[in-house]
């Protein structure tokens, strides 16, 4: 029997900034209803008052037939409401089948009965295809793993409703076409709805059987995916002028392309090996952008750590400007003219109770200061230049966790322009950011290093984004790098996947 959960004129708002404005949507069992939308439009705010995160300030909740009001998550579980976020919410010290069963422990007397709970975690586990031990502790999983050990522990838990918040962010090209079967399995034999919120719009059509498209707080388009073009999709999200635009400009892009190997390299590395990578040689040259691909495990992200100063050099060099360059830390390579703006940027990237100011500043704060004292007015003019161009929405002098995923990106490439660096690394730039400010991202790399004499290298496991940003890119794997250049223009995502699986770089 279908079992409908209805979000019925959902209002909601935080001090004077209304993020959901008459919200109205059904989810059904046996669907997977996708929710789209420009970074601030609101998604994640209604998954949370879905969830019982959040309570609306108006409006109804209404599960099969009967209005409800939550005042938990805990909740909301009881009667069959989950939600599996970005950030998961596992135990890291706890074994696979003690996370499964959290809250819900077999005991006898006072005593776990771990045998049991083993047995019967390893059964739903293999259920779901899924080759992990449950007694293994969950730091020991990769993050795919840990992803659908918690949608595991989500269906132990009778979950009728799943709400998963990006859940493909982190995950390479096969992981998300296994975890997008795991959900199409799910609603056809366990009587399971999906509600995802996600900014792929592939995926989206891949497997949804219906889409909902939020922009600034309201419901804009609505309905069966099968009914609804694509590029419909694109045009309410980031406006049909905006969409033609990224169009034009990649094409220009590429119509503008420079000669690079001219000019000498901002980074030259040769025969680079550390604790995790083993042999990386490549070249970044100003007004370029370098992508790396490969798979996970490459030693993509590890390269950047060793060109930030964060994992330190066994053997081979680096050169910057052409002058021996060895960071012994981050602040070393700050000082070189070196910025990084990481994949997880909510762990390491900013401070989220600093105000975006502050956080812009940071690498900086010594041009600002006198005799110990930071000169606010100083620091205020010189970032309000900065962001003027960045189009950052919210506002930049309350703290950063107030400011939805793209504009906290936004934020951290104005502090890229507040440092004057020469090289800029890029690891996962617009990871769990939406198609709009994607596309402002794109465009603001372009720009950057069209009008500087700056390098920049990215790194993106998304095959289009490497093709879309890059000039010239090379391929990582298991750790080595042969610096071979291959020109964005003449691959394609099939070819990059062919050459990250080949024997050698």
């Amino acid at each position: 029997m279908t079992v409908r959960y209805v979000a019925q004129g959902i209002h909601k708002t935080y001090g004077h900034n209304e993020v959901l404005k008459n919200i109205s949507v059904e989810f059904r069992t046996g669907e997977i209803h996708a929710i789209v939308g420009h970074n601030g439009a609101g998604k994640s705010t209604l998954l949370r008052v879905l969830a019982g995160v959040e309570k609306a300030d108006n409006g109804s909740v209404i599960l099969d037939k009967k209005t409800v009001s939550f005042s938990s998550p805990r909740e909301a579980q009881s009667l069959g409401v989950t939600c599996v976020y970005q950030e998961l919410r596992l135990v890291n010290e706890l074994t696979v089948a003690e996370n499964i069963f959290l809250g819900q422990e077999l005991h006898h007397g006072a005593v776990l009965k771990r045998k049991e709970m083993n047995r019967q975690a390893s059964a739903m586990l293999a259920v779901h295809g899924l080759d992990i031990s449950p007694s293994d502790k969950v730091r020991k999983l990769s993050h795919p793993q840990r992803q659908l050990v918690e949608i595991v522990s989500a269906l132990h838990k009778n979950a009728r409703f799943l709400l998963l918040d990006e859940p493909t962010t982190a995950l390479e090209f096969q992981q998300i076409q296994e975890l997008l079967e795991t959900l199409k399995k799910l609603v056809s034999s366990q009587e399971v709805g999906v509600v995802l919120v996600t900014h792929k719009l592939d995926e989206v059509y891949a497997v949804a059987d219906k889409i909902t498209v939020l922009c600034d707080g309201k419901v804009v388009l609505s309905g069966k995916t099968t009914d609804i073009k694509q590029q419909d999709v694109i045009g309410y999200i980031i406006g049909e002028e905006q969409n033609l635009g990224v169009r034009e400009g990649e094409i220009s892009v590429r119509n503008r392309r420079k000669e690079f190997l001219a000019k000498g390299p901002v980074l030259q590395v040769a025969n680079l090996k550390t604790s995790k990578i083993k042999d990386v040689a490549l070249q970044a040259f100003p007004q370029q952008v370098l992508g790396i691909y490969g798979l996970g495990g490459s030693g993509r992200t590890e390269f950047l750590r060793t060109v930030f100063g964060v994992d330190r050099i066994v053997s081979g060099t680096m050169s910057m400007g052409g002058k021996l360059f060895a960071p012994k830390s981050p602040r070393d390579a700050l000082r070189w003219g070196v910025a990084y703006i990481t994949e997880e940027r909510k762990v390491d990237g900013f401070n989220p109770l600093m105000n975006s100011v502050l956080n812009m500043g940071l690498p900086v704060l010594s041009r600002f200061s006198r005799y110990g004292f930071i000169r606010k007015h100083k620091l205020q003019k010189a970032v309000l230049n900065v962001t003027k161009p960045l189009q950052i929405r919210g506002s930049i002098f309350d703290p950063m966790q107030s400011l939805s995923g793209g504009n906290q990106q936004k934020v951290l490439f104005g502090r890229v322009i507040m440092q004057d660096a020469q090289l800029l690394l890029l690891d996962e730039p617009t990871k769990g950011i939406d198609i709009g400010a994607k596309s402002e991202i794109h465009k603001f790399i372009r720009s950057l290093v069209e009008s500087n004499p700056i390098a920049v290298i990215v790194v993106s496991s998304e095959e289009e984004e490497i093709l879309t940003l890059s000039d010239q890119i090379v391929i990582f794997r298991s750790g080595v790098c042969d610096g071979k250049l291959y020109r964005s223009e003449e691959m394609t995502a099939t070819m990059l996947r062919t050459l990250a699986l080949e024997e050698g770089c």
